[in-house]
Parts: structure tokens; sequence; C-alpha cells
């Protein structure tokens, strides 16, 4: 759920407004906590509006909306095929899993293409989760569901949950569309090393790929629009 609030201040005859952000509610939640971070903020609003040295001060508050609309979160889930523009590029992996765990084949990937690669090993059908589940015992998903939702909260929990794994690698997220569009979703900023996913959508279903080759995928030979 979305929650929204507004608090209306009288203003020789005006009504003067003050609006906070958007709170995402889920069952995990604390209400307790949550409540007490928005008393906090609208009493500093308030006491922000009294002390601009207009000498007015709040004679009352005349209504307070509450606005609730359904959470629809992005998560990635059971397979998609690459989209035609995407295949001439050979720049993703796209693994072909029949269950909800396609960020953690993506995750993996990455590692053991870069650490077979440097071996001078070729992995053969590498779309195929049986390269990549024998090392899903590494990793702690602990307090993550599956399938993993597309939040900066959820991805920055796993890198931290991960850091052993991922030898400090950040992770990034860009939503690539049916048309071409390459759209940032979740970018780490706080390292220069990355894993790269994408995230194919088909109608309200999603599903994560590896971007092996970055490069490749904005290469403008190819049809895309960042």
């Amino acid at each position: 759920n979305e929650k929204e609030n507004k608090l209306f201040f009288a203003n020789e005859g005006e009504d003067n407004h003050y609006k906070h952000k958007h709170y995402i509610i889920t069952k995990a939640t604390d209400f307790d906590s949550l409540y007490e971070e928005i008393i906090n903020e609208i009493s500093a609003a308030v006491g922000d509006f009294q002390g601009k040295g207009s000498g007015w001060t709040i004679e009352s508050i005349n209504e307070m909306f509450l606005s609730l609309v359904k959470y629809e979160p992005i998560k990635g889930g059971t397979f998609i095929k690459t989209y035609d523009w995407l295949k001439h590029k050979h720049c993703i992996i796209n693994v072909k899993n029949n269950d909800d765990r396609c960020f953690l084949y993506s995750i993996i990937a990455s590692s053991c293409h870069n650490e077979y690669k440097a071996k001078g090993i070729k992995i053969d059908n590498p779309n195929r989760p049986r390269h990549y589940e024998p090392y899903l015992k590494y990793i702690n998903m602990k307090g993550i569901d599956f399938p993993v939702e597309c939040k900066e909260s959820i991805i920055r929990k796993f890198e931290k949950q991960n850091e052993v794994v991922l030898d400090g690698i950040g992770i990034n997220v860009f939503e690539l569309t049916k048309n071409g569009k390459i759209i940032p979703l979740i970018i780490n900023h706080k390292t220069t090393k990355h894993i790269n996913l994408g995230l194919l959508r088909d109608g309200d279903k999603f599903h994560y790929v590896w971007i092996k080759d970055f490069n490749k995928l904005v290469n403008k030979k190819g049809k895309h629009t960042m």
C-alpha cells in the first residue's frame, strides 16, 4: 500500500499545504516506527512554517487525507524469451529457468563466466540452469523472497549479505524493453565494478538476465534508447 498525507495551513484566507513522501507498506512494516516517523515529520513541518519569521501561528488543521494505492512491485520470475533486437547482439545470458530464481542464476552466471574465461574455459549452452545450480548453496538469501523484487533496498540487502561472494562488486539493474529501450532502474554508484542485470517484461511477468557485455548492448548498430 502507498500512503500520502497533506496538511492545510490557514493563511489569511488561503490554504497552505504540506505533502510528505510516499511510504510502501508491506507485511514486514513496523507500523509503530512508521507512525512515529510521520508524526515527527509533520511536527517538523509545522515548526518550520511557524518559524519563518512571519509571526503567523497554526490556527487549525482543517483536513487530512490518507490515500491508499495497491502496491505492485516489479519482481523477476520465470523464463521470458530474449527479444529479437537483443539476439543478434550476443550481449546477455538468459537462463532458461522454470522457477523464480532467475535473479540468482544471473548473478552466478556472471561469476562463473568471468572465472571460466580467465581459465580459457568455454561454457556450452550457458542458458541452462544446471551450470549454476551447484553454486546456489553459497548465496545468502536470508530475508529475501523469490521472485526477487526489483527494489533498491532489496538489491542492497543482497549485496551486503553476500559481500564475500561478490568481492565488492555492486549490482545495477536495467529494464530492457521490447522496442529497444534501456531504462536504468537501480544503479550502484559506490563501486566501479558491477554486475549488470537486465529485466525483461512480458505482460505482468518480469525476468532477470545477465548483461555480459554492456558495450555491445548499447552499441549504436543496434536500435535502442536510453
